[in-house]
């Protein structure tokens, strides 16, 4: 079993595309992957996009990925390295528009 804490620094936490992204990454590995919110008692399978929606993880709020298998090691380095670096990336609609 490897286990790991990261904070969320993302503004929006994680929502419905960073949970993707995590579901597509976990898919990959044949783990048993899951996450967890410190302050909770809530466990969620990293592989189904409602569950992880179900923590209702916020920005600074810290969660536990753990992974049990034959890959785990490898799994929760990626899934801890692309949960962290995710940023949103907006464009300000005024500047697109100033720019048409």
């Amino acid at each position: 079993m490897a286990k790991k804490t990261i904070i969320i620094n993302n503004e929006k936490g994680i929502h419905a595309t960073l949970a993707s992204l995590i579901v597509t990454i976990a898919s990959k590995y044949k783990s048993h992957i899951t996450l967890k919110k410190t302050d909770s008692f809530i466990v969620a399978n990293a592989k189904s996009i409602v569950f992880i929606l179900s923590l209702g993880i916020g920005k600074g709020d810290y969660v536990e990925i753990e992974a049990f298998g034959d890959d785990e090691t490898e799994a929760i380095n990626e899934l801890s390295i692309e949960i962290t670096k995710y940023q949103e990336v907006w464009i300000n609609k005024w500047i697109f528009l100033a720019l048409m």
